[in-house]
């Protein structure tokens, strides 16, 4: 028997059944259990925001997204959530406007969170508004000390904006990022750190950031992933697979990206047989993964696979690449691979 039907009056195992569904890409199953979990449970505004959440990445229908988060709102409108990933659909579909006032909307109902507020100073980034950008991160950072997200933000936008302060003080907000932050919550920081020093033409100086980190989180897939980026782009492949392959060991469930960047370094190699394998490992372990079959595809056509290449690029079509500027990404780095 499963949950939902032992206790078929709670929508958040309608919820959860349904979520699985999309995990394996049955979207239109999903969308029943959704349906159903609704039915039963008319007055669960999470319920509501999930299913909105699938159809605005998942299914690419923003319009029903949309009628699904009004609901959400209507039913509860204290439930912060729901306006901050309304929010985030909008940011995603470039309604910049709409998305800010709704990210206000949620920050006024849940002053505490700094999540809102960074992701509002991820907006007036895009924006190019960096004097806004930079309060915002500052206010996520009054809120919450230890975000690292903020720290991590904060910094790129000094590195890597042509208006930003620059390299130095985006160390230095990383440097006491690492002070303040624990390293098994907050990793981004000290991946950031190591990207910008590499960035920077200070090899050795990464490499004993990720490798002190590594020690921290040694179950922390991504921060191998950089290091072996690292590695990769000093040409030192073999070190590189060493590290890819310990990434993907370290934490299996998180190791599609990890198959990824290793599939891509062995096709750029030369080594397409290789390379297929790497994509398809990764897509066995997480098959809503955008990355590897778009990488995939990208092999196929220049192997003049164009019929297989065109079906991979369908099925990534169905998939969001998770970057939507909410400030639930788990990394924001804009370099390659990392």
């Amino acid at each position: 028997c499963k949950a939902y039907e032992a206790d078929p009056h709670n929508g958040s195992l309608w919820q959860s059944a349904a979520l699985l569904e999309v995990q394996q890409r049955n979207l239109q199953t999903a969308r029943d259990l959704f349906e159903k979990g609704i039915s039963m449970d008319p007055k669960n505004a999470a319920l509501y925001v999930s299913y909105a959440v699938v159809e605005a990445r998942q299914g690419g229908i923003v319009g029903v997204a949309r009628d699904l988060f009004k609901k959400a709102t209507s039913v509860d409108p204290k439930f912060a959530l729901a306006w901050h990933a309304w929010g985030a659909a909008e940011f995603r579909e470039g309604n910049l406007d709409a998305a800010e006032r709704l990210y206000e909307q949620a920050g006024k109902l849940d002053e505490g969170d700094p999540v809102c507020w960074h992701a509002l100073g991820m907006l007036h980034r895009s924006r190019g508004d960096l004097d806004l950008a930079r309060d915002y991160f500052r206010k996520a950072l009054v809120v919450d000390g230890k975000h690292a997200l903020s720290y991590q933000s904060l910094a790129l936008l000094e590195a890597k904006e042509p208006q930003g302060l620059g390299f130095q003080t985006a160390r230095r907000i990383l440097r006491e990022a690492t002070t303040i932050v624990n390293v098994r919550d907050g990793w981004p920081v000290w991946q950031t750190w190591a990207v910008l020093e590499a960035d920077a033409g200070n090899m050795d100086e990464a490499q004993h950031i990720l490798q002190a980190a590594i020690e921290e989180v040694p179950n922390c897939a991504q921060l191998y992933q950089t290091y072996a980026v690292l590695k990769r782009d000093e040409s030192d492949y073999e070190e590189a697979r060493r590290l890819f392959d310990a990434g993907a060991r370290a934490s299996p469930k998180d190791s599609a990206p990890v198959y990824s960047a290793w599939g891509k370094m062995e096709e750029d190699c030369g080594y397409v047989e290789r390379a297929r394998e790497l994509y398809q490992k990764g897509i066995e372990v997480n098959p809503s993964n955008s990355v590897c079959w778009n990488l995939y595809a990208a092999l196929e056509a220049s192997e003049g696979n164009s019929d297989e290449a065109d079906r991979l690029k369908f099925v990534a079509s169905g998939f969001s690449d998770d970057s939507d500027g909410s400030g639930t990404s788990p990394s924001l780095l804009e370099t390659d691979g990392y």
